[in-house]
C-alpha cells in the first residue's frame, strides 16, 4: 500500500461514515509479487498515518487464484464473514496482469462490473473507485474523472517502482511514505548493494583458478563490496579431509 492507497480508503470510510479494516491476503500470489513479509512490514507503517483508532490491521491466510472478477465475488464473502459490512473492489482486482499479447487479461474495471451486478446477494456494500492519480497542481489525489482539465498529474506504476529501487533512484515522498522506501529498499537492494557469484567451470588444468585470483584482486581493488573465494581444490582438500579416519566406509 501507498498515499494512493490511503487515500483511497479514507474516501471510502467517509463514503460509508465507517472505520477501517486493512486485510491483506498472507499466502501465495503470483511469482514477482512483493512477499507478504514485507508488505506486512510496510502495512504497519502505514497505519500510523490512519487517524487515531479510525483504522485495523489483520491478516488474511489466503493463496490468490488472480481469478478476476470471480475471486473479487469471493473476497466479498471472505471479507463479510470477518464482519464487514463494505468491501472495497479495486481496479484490476486479482487481476493477473497482461496476457501473452501484452494486453490487460480481464478489462480494469471488470470486477466493480460483476460485484456490483450480485451485490443485493452478496449483503455488503460495495464501494468502486476509479484509479487515484496525484495531483501536482493541488498538492492532493484525486480520481482520475475528478482531475480540473489542464492540472499536471503524476503517477508510477508498478514497473517504474521496480526500476527506481533496482537503480536506486529516489521515490517522491508524494508516491509513498519514507518509512515504506526504508522498507522496500531493505527487502529490494539495488543491483550495486546485490551479492553475486561467478561459477567456472572447465577441464582441469584450464586455467580456473588462476582466472579467479585475478578476478578477486580486481574486484578487492574495486573496493565496493566484500569479496570472496571458493576454490574447488582447496574445498576438496577441506571436505575429504573428514575422510581420513580409521573408521570411512568406502562408497
Amino acid at each position: 500500500m501507498h498515499r494512493s492507497h490511503r487515500e483511497l480508503t479514507l474516501r471510502a470510510a467517509r463514503d460509508a461514515k465507517a472505520n477501517v479494516l486493512l486485510h491483506p491476503v498472507v499466502g501465495m500470489t503470483k511469482p514477482g509479487d512483493v512477499d507478504h513479509y514485507t508488505r506486512v512490514r510496510c502495512y504497519m507503517e502505514l497505519l500510523k498515518h490512519y487517524p487515531t483508532s479510525m483504522a485495523t490491521l489483520s491478516l488474511l491466510p489466503l493463496a490468490m487464484r488472480m481469478a478476476g472478477p470471480r475471486e473479487a465475488l469471493w473476497h466479498t464473502l471472505i471479507r463479510k464473514n470477518f464482519g464487514a459490512t463494505h468491501f472495497i473492489v479495486g481496479r484490476d482486482h486479482a487481476g493477473p496482469g497482461n496476457n501473452k499479447d501484452g494486453k490487460p487479461f480481464y478489462e480494469p474495471y471488470a470486477a466493480h462490473e460483476l460485484v456490483l451486478k450480485h451485490e443485493g446477494e452478496l449483503g455488503v456494500k460495495i464501494l468502486t473507485y476509479k484509479e487515484f492519480v496525484f495531483v501536482e497542481d493541488r498538492g492532493e489525489y484525486l480520481q482520475q474523472h475528478e482531475v480540473p482539465e489542464g492540472s499536471r498529474v503524476l503517477s508510477i506504476s508498478g514497473t517504474e517502482l521496480r526500476r527506481r529501487l533496482n537503480k536506486g533512484i529516489a521515490i517522491p515522498d508524494w508516491f509513498t511514505y519514507p518509512e515504506v522506501v526504508k522498507i522496500l529498499r531493505q527487502a529490494y537492494p539495488q543491483k550495486s548493494k546485490q551479492g553475486f557469484t561467478i561459477f567456472f567451470t572447465g577441464l582441469s588444468g584450464a586455467g580456473k583458478s588462476t582466472l579467479a585470483k585475478a578476478l578477486l584482486v580486481f574486484l578487492l581493488q574495486d573496493g565496493s563490496r566484500p569479496v570472496t573465494m571458493l576454490d574447488g581444490d582447496e574445498s576438496d582438500k577441506t571436505f575429504l579431509s573428514s575422510w581420513d579416519s580409521p573408521n570411512k566406509q568406502e562408497t
